[in-house]
């Protein structure tokens, strides 16, 4: 499993005793923004805090540990839009037009591809991946709310709009089976961290799983995940078995900050922080839970 301390450092440990494996610091002048586990490696992005640079993967041997820099340079590598499944990276770039834009590489590739730009102003939610492709919200500069856009990249297709969200609110999406989706929809743009989880399959309806944490939709295993952050609950939804709560923080702990669910290898896992008292003085504690997905 991967931890990080503060913003600069990534420690690797080993699952069941806790030992530390190997630690990453990231370069001077940058933070650590991401952190993906998938074996047999770790990319880990470094963000400038300034922005005034653009991010900095690197892709770590989890045997040897040897580092290299992610090789995608066309189109540039700008800033956001990172996930990463089953080798295929995705992540925010400048065109020679110096367009904002999604692209995707490969963590083996010397090159990138657009997936889509956009006008100035404009940008991209968060990007997710599933076995059926690329999802993300394409968001407009109107005001006083932005108006999301649910698309996809299905698997060698051209980027379509997912049918079904309702107009202008979707935050985060992941493309099932057809033409079907799971998404968030934030319904009081006041209230961003507040999402309902919608999905439809393939010839069918829209149907609601109810309220979850915005941003927190993951696909891990076979299963979408998100967060109800203010129960301390992380959920678990696919088509076959509906919906079933996944992880319950206990009582005394319902005050924890939870992080979005992260994919590692056959786990899911989530990062809690809250505060606690000791010797009179006020700590955080960081506490990894993992859960393991089919």
């Amino acid at each position: 499993m991967v931890t990080t301390s503060g913003e600069s450092t990534a420690n690797v440990r080993d699952r069941r005793s806790l030992r530390s494996l190997f630690t990453y610091e990231a370069p001077d002048g940058f933070e650590i923004r991401d952190v993906f586990l998938e074996p047999p490696h770790l990319m880990v992005v470094n963000s400038d805090p300034t922005d005034e640079q653009g991010d900095r993967p690197v892709v770590i041997d989890l045997e040897s540990h040897a580092e290299r820099d992610l090789s995608a340079v066309t189109p540039r590598i700008w800033s956001g839009g990172w996930s990463l499944r089953a080798g295929r990276v995705t992540y925010g770039a400048r065109d020679s037009r110096d367009r904002y834009c999604l692209a995707e590489t490969t963590l083996d590739s010397t090159e990138g591809a657009m997936v889509e730009c956009v006008p100035p102003r404009h940008g991209f939610h968060q990007a997710g991946q599933s076995p059926y492709g690329i999802g993300y919200a394409r968001f407009d500069d109107r005001r006083p709310a932005s108006c999301g856009t649910a698309r996809t990249q299905r698997k060698a297709e051209a980027v379509t709009d997912v049918p079904g969200p309702t107009a202008c609110k979707v935050w985060d999406v992941l493309p099932l089976k057809g033409d079907g989706a799971v998404w968030g929809e934030v319904p009081k743009p006041r209230q961003i961290e507040v999402s309902e989880i919608k999905y439809r399959l393939p010839g069918g309806a829209v149907e609601s799983l109810g309220y979850g944490t915005t941003g927190s939709l993951t696909w891990c295993g076979d299963s979408a995940w998100f967060l109800r952050q203010m129960e301390g609950r992380l959920m678990r939804w696919d088509p076959e078995r509906g919906l079933e709560e996944a992880l319950r923080l206990p009582d005394t702990d319902r005050v924890a900050v939870l992080s979005a669910p992260v994919c590692s290898g056959d786990f899911i896992a989530v990062f809690e922080s809250r505060e606690r008292k000791r010797a009179g003085t006020d700590e955080v504690v960081h506490t990894t839970r993992l859960h393991p997905t089919p």
